[in-house]
């Protein structure tokens, strides 16, 4: 991730100083702009420990989920009467009873209400007063 980092960094450097003599030009902005974006995005998430394993997997509520790999990313999709909000691919730490997600630079907590439970070959859990599942493996 520093070597990332590190390229982009570069890169910005190399853009800021245009030949021109103009700081940023309108040929080197977008680029400048998604770079910055790349960035921000880049930011680590905490790995899982042995005893937040149970968090991993793809968690459903009707056409909601919330999808949690083992290196701390998270995608998810949440349809609500407000609308749908999607996200791939954000940092997350789980703490105690929180869920703490960093998507562009934006940091967002979730509430843990029930941790995951293994009932009857499924696993539930809710998060923010909304029920998730997944099958058990």
């Amino acid at each position: 991730m520093d070597r990332i980092a590190t390229i982009l960094e570069s890169q910005l450097r190399m853009l800021a100083s245009d030949k021109s003599g103009s700081r940023i030009t309108s040929k080197s902005f977008p680029i400048l702009l998604l770079l910055i974006l790349l960035l921000n995005h880049c930011g680590p998430g905490t790995p899982l420990t042995e005893d937040q394993a149970v968090y991993m997997g793809r968690w459903t509520n009707g056409e909601s989920f919330i999808q949690i790999y083992p290196e701390g990313r998270v995608d998810y999709r949440i349809v609500s009467e407000r609308g749908t909000f999607s996200v791939n691919g954000a940092a997350l730490t789980i703490e105690q009873s929180r869920m703490q997600l960093n998507v562009l630079g934006n940091e967002e907590i979730w509430i843990i209400d029930e941790a995951p439970v293994k009932r009857d070959g499924y696993w539930s859990m809710t998060i923010d007063n909304r029920d998730y599942s997944r099958p058990a493996e």
